[in-house]
This record gives structure tokens, sequence and C-alpha cells, in this order.
């Protein structure tokens, strides 16, 4: 399908509403119900890839050769992993 662009939060605002990490993890739950007349919205998302998953920077190094900088650590900055949701359920995005 084609591409869809997902709008960027803004994570200033988020940083200084955020609970501390100690509460996010005491209060998390796993579920196994999931609910299809209320799924997760575009906005939500595009925070979760935003968080997780998008690319800060890059650096051309010797060669060549692109290191990124993403929110979460990889030896070397080669980062192995490239995300591609399949949106299934999500208010405000087409299957």
């Amino acid at each position: 399908g084609d591409p869809v662009a997902l709008a960027v939060p803004d994570l200033a605002a988020r940083r200084s509403q955020d609970p501390p990490l100690a509460v996010v993890v005491e209060d998390r739950v796993s579920t196994r119900a999931f609910d299809d007349e209320r799924p997760i919205t575009a906005e939500q998302l595009s925070e979760l890839l935003y968080r997780t998953a998008r690319t800060r920077g890059t650096q051309v190094v010797d060669g060549g050769e692109e290191l990124l900088s993403r929110p979460y650590p990889s030896g070397g900055g080669l980062y192995e992993l490239e995300i591609y949701p399949v949106v299934r359920s999500v208010a405000g995005i087409a299957p």
C-alpha cells in the first residue's frame, strides 16, 4: 500500500507530562482481550512509533557508511531492525 503520513507528537510536552518510569512499570498489565470496537487511533500509533522507532539523525562515516541514531541502543549505530506496521484496526488509517 501507499505510505501513510503520521503526525509528529510534541515530545517536549510529553516529557513534562509523562509519569515516572517506576509508575509505568508497576502499573503495566498484559491483555489478551482486544477491543475491535475501540481500536487505537492514528495519533496513538504515531506516538508509539515516534517514541520507539524513529530515526533521530544520521552520520556518514568513512567509506560512505551511514550510521543512525534511534531512541534505543544498537552496537555501532547499525540498527538491524526496520519496522513496517501492518495495520488491521487503527482508527483513522485504512487497513
